[in-house]
């Protein structure tokens, strides 16, 4: 699969999961192209005073590259 820049859509989220402030989901793979094997592969940016609230994943797993911050 080739996904352009320019396929590639955002999300601007507030509250994700109950956190605080926004962030910008910028996502590359979404489950209907992962055909079963996932729900989401996404860049997120998460600003200064922003967060993700608490949540538990099972049966699948969460993996986070920190480019900084």
């Amino acid at each position: 699969m080739i996904r352009r820049s320019d396929e590639i859509g955002e999300r601007r989220v507030k509250n994700a999961r109950g956190g605080d402030g926004e962030v910008i989901f910028h996502d590359w793979l979404l489950a209907d192209d992962a055909k079963g094997h996932g729900r989401l592969f996404s860049k997120l940016v998460v600003p200064s005073g922003a967060s993700i609230g608490y949540h538990e994943h099972s049966s699948e797993f969460e993996t986070f590259y920190i480019i900084s911050g």
